[in-house]
């Protein structure tokens, strides 16, 4: 599926017409992000979830690496 869209998208991007080249790269943003969703989705399995792990990376980051870079940054 992915190589079929990949094909397409050597056609899409051999315009040279710049609105349409923008118009069709967040077209193609959007189906990567619902397939890379869809392949996470596919790997969960039982209780735990890749959503949660992922949260607690950007707890711990915001937490705990930010304050640390805004003490260094005050001096």
């Amino acid at each position: 599926m992915v190589t079929f869209l990949l094909a397409f998208a050597f056609e899409w991007f051999s315009t040279s017409n710049r609105p349409s080249i923008f118009i069709t790269a967040a077209g193609c943003i959007i189906i990567a992000i619902l397939v890379a969703w869809t392949i996470i989705t596919g790997w969960e399995t039982g209780e735990k979830s890749s959503w949660l792990s992922a949260k607690r990376l950007v707890s711990h980051f915001w937490l705990h690496v930010l304050p640390r870079h805004e003490e260094g940054s005050a001096d």
